[in-house]
């Protein structure tokens, strides 16, 4: 199951649903998750916000001397069926410009990706 529809439609036959690989694959279609469970509401996070919670996360990473592209190799998908997704994936992954930090390179995303794309708090789904 890839869409919201998809996965409302099986939840008509059962309890509960697995989502295994799109989650990795299209992360930001968990922000409509909600929508099946919480009052018809959906989580109106923007990915600009996403990533602006993501550089507080990064930092602590890297203070406790750990591996920032394990965290970030989570999000490859962020910018999932939208525009800025290839430069996503190019910013997030090694090599990184020499001196640069997981902060640094998640500001960089805020200034080059499109404006659009990061405003954008709502996935346009396949149904």
């Amino acid at each position: 199951m890839k869409t919201l529809s998809q996965i409302n439609e099986h939840l008509n036959y059962v309890d509960g649903v697995m989502l295994g690989r799109v989650a990795y694959d299209n992360p930001y279609l968990l922000t409509e998750i909600d929508e099946l469970f919480e009052n018809g509401d959906v989580n109106n996070i923007s990915r600009k916000e996403v990533i602006e919670g993501l550089i507080t996360y990064i930092e602590k990473i890297e203070n406790n001397g750990g591996n920032v592209y394990e965290a970030l190799r989570h999000t490859l998908g962020l910018f999932y069926g939208v525009a800025g997704s290839k430069e996503w994936r190019r910013l997030i992954t090694p090599p990184w410009k020499k001196g640069y930090s997981g902060k640094d390179i998640l500001e960089e995303a805020l200034r080059i990706l499109p404006k659009e794309s990061l405003a954008e708090s709502e996935l346009i789904m396949n149904s």
